[in-house]
């Protein structure tokens, strides 16, 4: 019997061993899921990984808003976004791609602003930088007041602040416009 009892110990000593060797393995694994866990901020909701924000027009879709991470605010419709990706569509299914570090959805107000680096690359192969752009889906417009460059075949332009109307295709440089068109730049895309 007490044979029996020592080899039930030793049992229950080498199970608890294993038990905390694999705790002490995976501790970086556990405490990488709780900061995850505490990256949700106390006034938030909710938070979604790889969430997409859809903008129909009947059965169209106008707008699809992409991003690695969400974080939903109820209290005043908003979602806070990690490496937004907004992707629009023309009346001619024609898509252009706008991509930034940081961004903001505001739901009942049908806007999105993003900030950080923020680059636009045209069905039509132009490319519009700045920091920030703010698009409202209900005036189909996008405009910033920050620095702006725009470039494509054979022409670079920049200037202060921009206007574009999304549904009709035009765009305005709002200030300060300087314009670079040279024949050693046809075919060149801008990084």
């Amino acid at each position: 019997m007490k044979r029996l009892k020592l080899a039930f110990a030793f049992l229950i000593l080498t199970v608890m061993s294993v038990m905390g060797y694999l705790l002490y393995r995976n501790i970086d694994l556990i405490v990488k899921d709780e900061s995850q866990v505490g990256f949700v901020k106390q006034e938030a909701d909710y938070s979604l990984t790889e969430p997409h924000f859809i903008e129909m027009d009947g059965d169209r879709m106008i707008l699809e808003v992409i991003a690695r991470e969400a974080t939903y605010f109820k209290k005043d419709n908003s979602a806070d976004l990690v490496e937004p990706k907004v992707e629009y569509l023309d009346r001619d299914k024609k898509k252009s791609v706008i991509v930034g570090h940081h961004g903001k959805v505001y739901t009942d107000r049908n806007v999105v602003v993003l900030d950080g680096n923020v680059r636009l690359y045209t069905s039509d192969g132009y490319l519009l930088e700045t920091p920030s752009v703010e698009y409202s889906g209900n005036e189909k417009r996008a405009y910033s007041d920050k620095r702006v460059s725009l470039s494509g075949d054979g022409f670079y332009m920049s200037g202060i602040g921009f206007e574009a109307d999304t549904e009709n295709g035009r765009f305005k440089i709002n200030k300060s416009v300087e314009a670079l068109f040279d024949e050693s730049l046809k075919g060149r895309f801008f990084d």
